[in-house]
């Protein structure tokens, strides 16, 4: 696969953008890498163009800095957005990259026309009482710990060498997500649609409706088969998920519900 670098390498795609595209900005998970969601590209329709937002010290960016602040980190992200948001854009997170797209999307100028918020509890929940935990762990004992998300093979739980270069890598992102301290604001004006699988262990479904009081626009919940990463097994639920709220959001435009 192919890609195609955006504002400072902030973003990355499989194709060039046209003049009619509208824009799925992908914020991964803790420990993750947005390119990876690329390759939901073929199944969504040929007029949004998805774009992977890399973050410094990770990826592409490895040399750089690695953030320590999501306030200052989701600014950096909202300015690049707006210095080429020229078309109409919306906004995918997943767990971490939830929280960092909500806060984004509370810093853009411009609001974004809908996000898609995956895995992940609220802002008033972030960080639970787990995350503080696991950021505070050994390698060997975080490691072990993060078989509770499925977010890791289970060959790597008895590498002792393998251990420690994941479990830095992902630690930084806990520690970061760690360090999160929800400000009150007001709701964002963008829909807000939210995705859960049915045994993701985190973050339960009931816990799904709180995120009603973030946004001015509700779109509801969606429950699919999976655990944590339901995606990796069941592609098919998320690539559903983002025409849905791309279809849901159009509408809500198209009645003048938003922006008027």
């Amino acid at each position: 696969m192919s890609y195609r670098l955006g504002q400072g390498h902030w973003f990355t795609a499989v194709r060039e953008a046209r003049s009619n595209d509208s824009v799925l900005y992908c914020l991964a998970h803790a420990g993750g890498n947005a390119e990876d969601y690329l390759r939901w590209q073929p199944g969504l329709s040929d007029d949004l163009l998805m774009k992977a937002v890399t973050l410094p010290g990770t990826g592409r960016r490895y040399g750089e800095a690695y953030p320590t602040d999501i306030n200052l980190l989701t600014e950096n992200i909202a300015a690049a957005i707006e210095r080429e948001a020229d078309k109409t854009f919306y906004l995918f997170g997943h767990s971490m990259g939830a929280i960092l797209a909500w806060e984004v999307a509370k810093k853009l100028r411009i609001p974004p026309a809908g996000l898609l918020l995956s895995a992940s509890l609220s802002p008033t929940e972030i960080p639970s009482p787990r995350i503080i935990r696991m950021a505070e762990m050994d390698n060997e004992t975080f490691i072990q710990e993060m078989a509770y998300f499925n977010g890791i093979d289970e060959s790597l739980m008895h590498n002792p060498f393998l251990n420690d270069i994941v479990a830095e890598k992902l630690k930084r992102d806990f520690q970061l997500i760690a360090r999160y301290r929800y400000q009150h604001s007001a709701p964002v004006s963008a829909p807000v649609m939210v995705i859960v699988g049915e045994d993701d262990a985190h973050v339960p479904v009931g816990s799904l409706m709180k995120w009603q009081s973030h946004t001015q626009y509700f779109l509801g919940t969606k429950q699919v088969p999976g655990n944590h990463f339901y995606f990796n097994d069941h592609p098919e639920s998320v690539i559903n998920a983002v025409k849905e709220m791309v279809h849901e959001s159009r509408k809500r435009i198209d009645d003048n519900s938003i922006y008027i």
